[in-house]
């Protein structure tokens, strides 16, 4: 999501590595931090060399859209479209739902249209 703002490695003297990485979020409002800082945490773990990993969150807010990758845009596209989608059924603003409903009107003229007539 171009949340990693910079990675720096430092050995020590007995040979094992630090890791500070810097990290900004979306918006002020956001609050996914801990999850984003548990799933770094979770990924550096693995490496048996990397004794210590220090976060440090940018105070600046300047992510946006264009800060993702071509991949995670489309990917994230498609997800909302489905989304769109799912709620627009719940709504009955779908095609489908909006052709039975128009398919009921009418049911529901002819019927009125012969009681009248």
């Amino acid at each position: 999501m171009g949340m990693v703002t910079g990675v720096e490695l430092t050995t020590m003297p007995d040979g094992r590595a630090q890791a500070v990485i810097g990290l900004r979020i979306t918006s002020p409002a956001c609050t996914f931090q801990p999850y984003f800082e548990d799933q770094v945490r979770q990924s550096l773990a693995a490496i048996a060399e990397l004794d210590k990993v220090r976060i440090q969150w940018s105070g600046v807010f300047d992510w946006s859209d264009d800060d993702m990758s071509p991949a995670l845009k489309e990917r994230l596209q498609e997800k909302r479209s489905r989304l769109l989608k799912i709620i627009e059924r719940s709504r009955g603003n779908d095609a489908s739902s909006r052709e039975a409903v128009h398919a009921a009107e009418v049911r529901h003229n002819k019927q009125s249209t012969k009681a009248k007539g």
